[in-house]
C-alpha cells in the first residue's frame, strides 16, 4: 500500500467516524451537514477511482478495448436508432389514433347536422307539427350509437327539449354552425351542433363528453376514450342561473386506466373512467402500450357562448400497438400480410447483412488481437534475453510491418549487443596492452646519483605510440633514448614494445649514437615497418667528460637548459627510422653541473588550445628561458601547467611524453 493510499484511506475514516458522531449528538446540525458532504465527496470519489481502476483493468487487452469499441460504434447507434424509431413510431401511433378519433366525431357530428337539417326542410315544407313529431322520433330513436343526444329546438315558435337537459339554459347565441368547439356548463362538458334558418328556426343537438358517452365510444371503436375538462387552477364558471361552482380536475394514467381526481372541498375524490383493457389475445403487442392524447382549446360557456379562459377539454385515447396496425391496413386485399411479409423480409436482409458485417468485423478483432498477442510475447522474451527470437509475420498490413520492425529491432539489438561485447573485450585487451605498456615503460623518477631523471607520459588513447628509456651504463655514464611510433591503439603500442626490445638488446651489446640508429632502423626496414614512421632519439651523458652526445632520426630537438646560457634548442635534423635514405644527425654540447636537458614527443608542441593554434617550439622554448634557474621537478610542473592553461581542458590529440635529465652537484 502506498503512502498515497494510505493517507486516502485514513481520511475516509475519520470522516465516517466524525459523520457518525455528529449524527448522534445532533443530526439536525449544519456541522453534521457538512460532515455528510465531506463523506458522501469522499465516498463519490472513491467509487471513481475504483471505477476508474476495474475499467483499466478490464480494458489492458487490446481484443478487449476493440469489442468495446465496437460495441460503442457498432451496436449502440444500432440502439439508439431502434430506440428513436420506437418513439418516432410511437408518436406516429398515438397521433394516428387522433387522427382517426377525430374522424370519427367528425363523421358523428356531420350525422346529427344533416338530421337537423332535415327537421327544418320538414318545418319548411310541411309545418311545425310534421317538424316536431320528426324530432321526437329521433330523440325516441337516437340515430347515432349513442348512450345520450339532447335537444333544443325552435320550431315556428314552439321551443322544445328532448332527450333530457330540462335544467340546461337555453342556447340562443348561436348565429351559424359551430365547428370543433366545446361547451361548458359546471363541470359538464358538451359538443355542439346546430341548423339555423333565416326564419329564426332552429335545431341543435348537444352530445355530452362525459364517462358515458367515453364508454360507449370505447365500446364499439378499436380504442378507448376518457374526457378530462383541464383548467389551470381554480376557475369561477358561471352556469347560467345555477351560480358559481368551484372545480379542479386532475388526471392521474394507471395501468388499469385513468383514474379522474376531483377536489371536493378539502376532499380529493378519485373515480375510475376508463374500463379494464381487454386484448385480443395474450401477445405483447396487443397490449394497451399506446396512450395518447387531443386536445380542444376552443371552450366557451353554455349560457353565454363566451370563450372560457385556460380551459380545454382533453380526450385521453388507449389503444394497442395490434389495433394501430390492423386499422391502418384495413382492406379487402389483405394489405397488412403483404405489408409485414415485405417489413420481414426487410428485416431479414438488414439482419443478414449486420450479420455478415459483424463476422468481418469479429474476424478483423481476432486478427489484430493474434497479432499484437505474438507482438507481446516477442517482446516478453526480448525482455527475458533472448534475442534469438523472431515474431511470425505473415500479414500484409501496418500490423504486419510493425511485426517485421520488431523482428529487425530485435536483430539490431543482438548485434549491438554483440558489437559491445566485442568493444568490452577489445577495451579489456586494451586496458592489459597499456598495463603492459606501462610495466615496459621505467619509473617515472630515477635518482642515478650525480643524475636525475624525471619521465611524464600521457597516452591520447589506451595504448600509446610514444617511448622513452633509461640505460644506466655506469657510473658516469648514462644512455638516454626517446621515440615516437606514428598513430595509436594497439598496432602502435606493439610495435614500439618492439622499438625498446631492439634499442635495450643493442644497447647492451655495446651499440650507442648514431650506430644505434642505424642498426635499429636496418631491422625496421628488413622486417617490413618500412610504412610506418618512427622517430628516435638517442643521448649519451658522459660525466667524466661532462658532455652529451645526442644523435637523431626525425625526432624533435631537445632542449639544453643551464643557468647562465638559457634554453638552447638542439637541432640535429634527420629522416625518421623505417627508410633506407635515414642517416641520423649527430651533435655534442658540454653538460656541467646544474644543467638540464630536457627531450619530448611532438604531442606537447603539437597540443592545440580551443582555437586550433599549436603549443610550439617558440613558446617552449620561452617558457624555459624564462625558467632556466629552476629546478627539473620545478621545470616539468611549469610546464605542463602552461600546457593545461593554454589548451584550457582541450583533450590532447598526440601521446606526451617529457623526459628531464637532470646534473646534480
Amino acid at each position: 500500500m502506498n503512502q498515497r493510499l494510505r493517507w486516502w484511506l485514513i481520511v475516509g475514516a475519520v470522516s465516517i467516524a466524525a459523520a457518525a458522531a455528529a449524527l448522534l449528538v445532533d443530526s439536525e446540525s449544519s456541522v453534521a451537514g457538512a460532515l455528510m458532504v465531506v463523506f458522501t465527496v469522499w465516498l463519490a470519489a472513491t467509487a471513481w477511482a475504483l471505477a476508474w481502476r476495474v475499467w483499466r483493468w478490464v480494458t489492458y487487452r487490446v481484443g478487449v478495448r476493440l469489442f468495446i469499441s465496437y460495441l460503442l460504434v457498432g451496436l449502440l447507434p444500432i440502439l439508439f436508432g431502434a430506440a428513436f424509431a420506437a418513439v418516432g413510431l410511437y408518436i406516429m401511433m398515438g397521433q394516428y389514433t387522433s387522427v382517426q378519433f377525430g374522424s370519427e366525431m367528425k363523421r358523428m357530428r356531420s350525422e346529427l347536422e344533416a338530421e337537423c337539417h332535415v327537421v327544418l326542410d320538414r318545418l319548411r315544407t310541411q309545418g311545425a307539427d310534421e317538424a316536431a313529431a320528426l324530432l321526437e322520433e329521433l330523440a325516441a330513436t337516437n340515430p347515432l350509437p349513442l348512450p345520450q343526444v339532447i335537444w333544443q329546438a325552435r320550431l315556428g315558435g314552439r321551443d322544445l327539449r328532448l332527450g333530457g337537459g330540462a335544467e340546461l339554459p337555453e342556447i340562443d347565441w348561436i348565429e351559424d354552425d359551430p365547428h370543433s368547439i366545446v361547451i361548458r356548463h359546471g363541470d359538464a362538458s358538451y359538443t355542439v351542433v346546430a341548423a339555423l334558418s333565416v326564419s329564426g328556426d332552429r335545431v341543435v343537438a348537444l352530445i355530452p363528453l362525459d364517462d358515458a358517452i367515453a364508454r360507449s365510444v370505447s365500446e364499439s371503436w378499436w380504442f378507448d376514450v376518457a374526457f378530462l375538462p383541464l383548467d389551470e387552477g381554480s376557475d369561477d364558471n358561471t352556469a347560467g342561473d345555477q351560480g358559481a361552482e368551484e372545480y379542479t380536475t386532475r388526471a392521474v394514467v394507471s395501468s388499469d386506466g385513468v383514474i379522474n381526481l376531483t377536489l371536493d372541498g378539502d376532499k380529493l375524490v378519485g373515480e375510475q373512467i376508463w374500463p379494464e383493457w381487454t386484448a385480443d389475445d395474450e401477445g405483447f403487442l396487443s397490449q394497451s402500450l399506446v396512450v395518447w392524447f387531443r386536445v380542444v382549446v376552443d371552450v366557451v360557456d353554455f349560457a353565454t357562448g363566451e370563450p372560457i379562459e385556460d380551459a380545454s377539454l382533453l380526450a385521453l385515447l388507449r389503444t394497442s400497438p395490434k389495433a394501430v396496425w390492423r386499422d391502418f391496413t384495413l382492406s379487402r386485399y389483405e394489405l397488412g400480410a403483404h405489408i409485414w411479409g415485405i417489413l420481414a423480409g426487410l428485416g431479414l436482409f438488414f439482419l443478414f447483412g449486420y450479420g455478415l458485417a459483424l463476422a468481418v468485423a469479429t474476424t478483423m478483432i481476432l486478427s489484430i488481437t493474434r497479432s499484437v498477442k505474438r507482438l507481446s510475447a516477442g517482446a516478453l522474451e526480448v525482455e527475458r534475453g533472448n534475442l534469438d527470437h523472431r515474431v511470425p509475420v505473415k500479414r500484409r498490413d501496418q500490423l504486419g510491418d510493425l511485426g517485421r520492425s520488431f523482428n529487425h529491432m530485435t536483430g539490431s539489438v543482438q548485434s549491438m549487443l554483440d558489437d559491445v561485447a566485442e568493444k568490452e573485450r577489445l577495451a579489456q585487451e586494451l586496458d592489459l596492452a597499456r598495463e603492459i605498456q606501462e610495466s615496459l615503460l621505467p619509473a617515472r623518477h630515477l635518482d642515478l646519483g650525480r643524475l636525475t631523471v624525471r619521465a611524464t607520459f600521457q597516452p591520447a588513447a589506451e595504448v600509446g605510440g610514444d617511448y622513452f628509456d633509461v640505460f644506466p651504463i655506469s657510473e658516469d655514464r648514462l644512455v638516454v633514448a626517446i621515440g615516437d611510433v606514428a598513430g595509436h591503439g594497439l598496432s602502435t603500442g606493439l610495435l614500439m614494445a618492439s622499438l625498446k626490445s631492439s634499442v635495450a638488446a643493442l644497447v647492451h651489446e655495446g651499440y650507442a649514437g648514431a650506430n644505434l640508429i642505424e642498426r635499429v632502423n636496418r631491422l625496421l626496414v628488413e622486417h617490413g615497418q618500412s610504412r610506418t614512421m618512427v622517430t628516435l632519439s638517442v643521448i649519451e651523458i658522459d660525466l667524466v667528460e661532462d658532455r652529451l652526445r645526442l644523435a637523431n632520426a626525425g625526432h624533435p630537438p631537445a632542449f639544453l637548459v643551464t643557468a647562465e646560457g638559457g634554453a638552447e634548442e638542439l637541432m640535429a635534423g634527420s629522416l625518421p627510422l623505417g627508410t633506407r635514405l635515414c642517416r641520423p644527425a649527430v651533435l655534442e654540447r658540454p653538460f656541467p653541473v646544474g644543467s638540464l636537458l630536457l627531450a619530448y614527443s611532438d604531442g606537447l608542441v603539437e597540443a592545440a588550445s580551443a582555437d586550433g593554434e599549436p603549443f610550439g617550439y617558440d613558446r617552449l622554448e620561452r617558457i624555459l628561458s624564462d625558467a632556466a634557474d629552476q629546478p627539473g621537478s620545478a621545470l616539468t610542473a611549469i610546464i605542463l601547467g602552461k600546457l593545461a592553461d593554454f589548451t584550457a581542458g582541450t583533450d590532447l590529440a598526440d601521446d606526451l611524453t617529457l623526459l628531464v635529465v637532470e646534473r646534480n652537484g
